[in-house]
């Protein structure tokens, strides 16, 4: 097994616990708000950690979504002007674009060092719990875009840019065999 092997192994792997931490943290939300609503206008009663928690999760949940969107290429509009592009600049631009992503996962996990040292001496108000734990997720998704970024660069460096298809570029491609033929994408004939 090769070194690129093993790190579009890790790559994987870190991508399913990134799923499963924004899919659980998905559902701990529906949760947390059902509980927030029945309690406030079924039982008239009003928990308070409720709404802190809920603000937790979402943001858990946003910055972890953020890197799979970003490891499946899913940028608003960004692959949609790339698909426009010629293989080769295509390339280049796409590695451009994941060196400066690199930057900015590095600057935002740098940073976020001081972040989670102030957070070491404040708990949240409703539920006590230390900021510190609620800041790590900044180390977290820089350290999950770093990985994504790099394996990216790798891939396109290799040559299998193939496996990297977005939802745009599939979009496009299905939109064109469909011009093709007559057919728009929504499945109506255009004649």
């Amino acid at each position: 097994m090769t070194p690129k092997d093993v790190f579009h192994r890790v790559a994987d792997g870190l991508d399913v616990v990134a799923r499963v931490i924004a899919g659980a943290g998905l559902i701990g939300i529906v949760v947390v708000i059902t509980l927030q609503v029945l309690f406030r206008y079924v039982l008239d009663e009003s928990l308070a950690w409720t709404e802190e928690i809920s603000r937790f999760l979402f943001i858990l949940t946003s910055f972890v979504a953020i890197t799979v969107a970003h490891r499946r290429q899913l940028h608003a509009g960004y692959s949609s002007l790339v698909t426009k592009l010629p293989v080769a600049v295509r390339r280049t631009v796409i590695i451009g674009v994941d060196v400066i992503s690199i930057a900015f996962f590095v600057v935002v996990g740098l940073s976020s060092r001081k972040l989670i040292e102030v957070g070491l001496d404040s708990q949240a108000p409703a539920t006590g719990v230390p900021m510190a734990w609620i800041y790590l997720v900044f180390p977290l998704f820089a350290l999950l875009g770093i990985v994504f970024s790099l394996e990216h660069i790798l891939v396109h460096l290799r040559g299998d840019a193939d496996v990297l298809l977005s939802a745009d570029e599939d979009r496009a491609v299905a939109e064109e065999a469909a011009g093709a033929i007559g057919v728009r994408s929504d499945g109506r004939s255009t004649t």
